[in-house]
């Protein structure tokens, strides 16, 4: 069975925190399954749109495929929705 992780969050912004979490998920799970979900919500308490917080997390070693805008980023269904679900498990991973 494959294993997917989905990395959610607000990620406002993604700092060395959240890349220290990202890289224990990759040497834990593989980097090319370890997906990192954020959505396009811009407000008072997230000032950064997806494209922003995208080039943030771009600056860390993270593979650009790999960081998905969602909807609602602690379901993730535009990332659990490529894979079958009787093949593939899928951990969400929080910090």
């Amino acid at each position: 069975m494959k294993t997917i992780v989905i990395y959610p969050g607000r990620l406002q912004p993604f700092g060395p925190h959240h890349f220290k979490s990202y890289q224990w998920l990759c040497n834990t799970f593989g980097q090319e399954n370890v997906y990192i979900a954020t959505s396009n919500v811009v407000g008072e308490n997230n000032p950064l749109n997806f494209e922003e917080k995208k080039r943030c997390i771009e600056r860390y070693a993270v593979l650009k495929t790999n960081i998905v805008q969602v909807k609602e980023p602690y379901k993730s269904y535009e990332i659990t929705n490529k894979f079958n679900p009787n093949t593939t498990s899928v951990i969400l991973a929080l910090s």
